[in-house]
């Protein structure tokens, strides 16, 4: 029998389980607050440029992202020309980090990556809703929201919804997901284990510049993670994405500085950011960008995880949740590899 699937989140890993249960007799339908898919996978563009300001790149780290990469993925991808070299506490630069493993991002940014997951499938996708929060009565799902129409005659409002669903599937960080599962009985568990998962904060700056900087490495990563930036990379060693001469740099402020700086206007903070970087690199010229671009990632890092009981227990109710943080690794192949995996568990449902 059809089973009728909610998603809330189009982020990697809602699509990911999107596209996992393509072959399922499922019908699904994907909810997402903003106009687009990719969540934290984010690219912008300006001036002819495509710079990624949340995750950086994919790597192929399990089998499964493999064959995606091989196949949906592959018409979309291109692979990062360079490798990550380190920096220590004491500021020294060397090679180390990487291990020769292609990194991947979207011919147009890592943004490309959720739609290229999600178009394949037939899942009906509404964006720009904002669910609410969910209910369950006598076995199945109801969603909330006071910004979608339900299908159903129910038009926006304090109380419009859509369902019923035999599944939902939420794929926000955890604190999202915490609150929207605040009026649901079955998940107690689920819910306190969600508020406890902590979260560090990263700021992205994107400079463009209008000197070429022909460094020996794609990108550096503070290994120490004591210095105020955490990771600089050239988004010229990304084919396509930076056009004409110069350099888009791309610097994520350690979560230390970036809550020392959380308060502060753009301006003054890609001025702190870009500083920052000529005097680590000891490169002047960094201080001085043509223009800068300020992204703020509140729930950008988590290294905790839950127990997969936790996770599991609720799903005999319909319940379920994928993302890095259920994983407890914060890299797009972890969220992947989370819906993937909760796809699966629903296609045994069917």
């Amino acid at each position: 029998m059809t089973r009728h699937v909610a998603i809330v989140g189009a982020g990697v890993a809602g699509c990911a389980t999107a596209y996992g249960l393509e072959d399922a007799d499922a019908e699904v339908t994907v909810f997402e607050r903003r106009t687009e898919a990719g969540g934290r996978a984010a690219t912008r563009q300006r001036e002819g440029c495509s710079y990624d300001v949340g995750a950086n790149y994919l790597t192929a780290a399990d089998d499964r992202v493999q064959q995606l990469v091989e196949g949906p993925l592959a018409d979309d991808l291109v692979a990062v020309d360079g490798e990550v070299w380190t920096l220590d506490a004491d500021e020294s630069i060397a090679p180390g980090r990487d291990d020769g493993a292609p990194k991947w991002t979207g011919s147009r940014g890592v943004a490309d990556i959720g739609p290229a997951l999600l178009d394949p499938t037939d899942s009906d996708v509404r964006f720009d809703v904002d669910v609410a929060g969910i209910g369950c009565d006598d076995g199945t799902w109801t969603v909330f929201s006071n910004s979608l129409d339900g299908g159903d005659g129910t038009g926006a409002g304090d109380d419009a919804r859509a369902g019923p669903f035999d599944d939902v599937v939420l794929t926000p960080p955890a604190p999202v997901t915490a609150e929207l599962l605040r009026d649901v009985s079955v998940a107690d568990s689920l819910r306190a284990a969600a508020r406890s998962i902590e979260y560090r904060s990263i700021t992205t700056v994107a400079a463009r510049y209008e000197e070429s900087f022909e460094w020996p490495y794609y990108a550096l990563v503070d290994t120490s993670k004591t210095l105020d930036l955490g990771w600089i990379a050239r988004e010229e060693a990304k084919p396509g994405h930076v056009s004409g001469d110069g350099s888009l740099v791309i610097f994520q402020a350690s979560p230390q500085w970036s809550q020392r700086h959380q308060h502060a206007e753009d301006p003054a903070l890609a001025d702190a950011a870009t500083d920052a970087a000529a005097a680590l690199l000891d490169v002047s010229a960094l201080a001085d960008p043509v223009w800068t671009d300020v992204v703020r990632w509140k729930h950008a890092l988590t290294d905790d995880g839950i127990a997969t009981s936790v996770r599991t227990d609720p799903a005999d109710a319909g319940l379920h949740v994928a993302g890095d943080w259920v994983a407890g690794e914060s890299r797009l192949n972890a969220a992947i590899v989370s819906g993937l995996e909760t796809a699966d568990r629903l296609a045994e449902r069917t």
